[in-house]
């Protein structure tokens, strides 16, 4: 289910009462867009289309970052005009033979702020939830080796599909999103956020813990 969406059933208003639509403006050839009565209220929505090539796709969003886009959702930017055009846009896809859908819009500045603020709290609920289901499955996998210490680990991969090495990645992989967690946190989070945040990494560090006991108990890097 697209990222804007979902229910996101919490105030919409954000932690710190600020304007972060405009901070996320202040960028696109150095353009700095104050948000007073004359702000531009026309928009350029860009999409595209990038199958099975996580690079390139990685490449293009941050390139349209860099123009001056705002996330709407994975593959769905929207660009202030006053900061790029439209020919500009698309004579940039073509150069760089990115398919690219370009549409004109005409929204208020208030509208903006409301799609594109719903949107970054669905993307945080929605990284909350993947954090959620790895922890958990960090979880099961410590639970697994702890009851089998008796098996060397070729046959808890074996047996269980179930390797220290996997555990590793899994604790790894969420403890390199923590920064970023904090900062959408911090940006559209709320106190519930943070407070399972925060539970959610102790939780990862008794885990470590634990694991490291495994790793003594046979003998592992002694």
């Amino acid at each position: 289910m697209p990222i804007e969406s979902a229910k996101i059933g919490r105030d919409s208003s954000i932690k710190h009462e600020k304007n972060l639509f405009t901070k996320y403006l202040q960028n696109g050839k150095g353009s700095k867009i104050d948000s007073d009565d004359h702000l531009d209220d026309s928009w350029i929505l860009i999409t595209y289309d990038v199958s099975d090539n996580n690079s390139r796709r990685n490449w293009i969003r941050e390139k349209i970052k860099g123009m001056g886009g705002l996330w709407k959702n994975d593959s769905t930017y929207l660009i202030p005009s006053s900061v790029q055009t439209e020919e500009a846009i698309l004579e940039w896809g073509k150069f760089n033979d990115v398919n690219l859908f370009v549409v004109g819009m005409k929204i208020t500045t208030t509208e903006a702020i409301q799609t594109l603020t719903q949107a970054y709290i669905g993307k945080l609920l929605a990284d909350l939830k993947e954090i959620r289901e790895s922890v958990s499955k960090g979880w099961s996998t410590l639970k697994i080796i702890e009851e089998n210490l008796d098996l060397k680990e070729e046959d808890l991969k074996e047996k269980y599909n179930v390797t220290f090495r996997g555990f590793h990645n899994i604790v790894s992989s969420v403890e390199n999103r923590y920064e970023d967690l904090r900062k959408m946190i911090n940006d559209y989070g709320n106190d519930n956020d943070e407070f399972e945040t925060e539970l959610l990494y102790s939780f990862i560090g008794k885990m470590k813990n634990r694991f490291e006991h495994v790793r003594e108990l046979k003998g592992i890097g002694q």
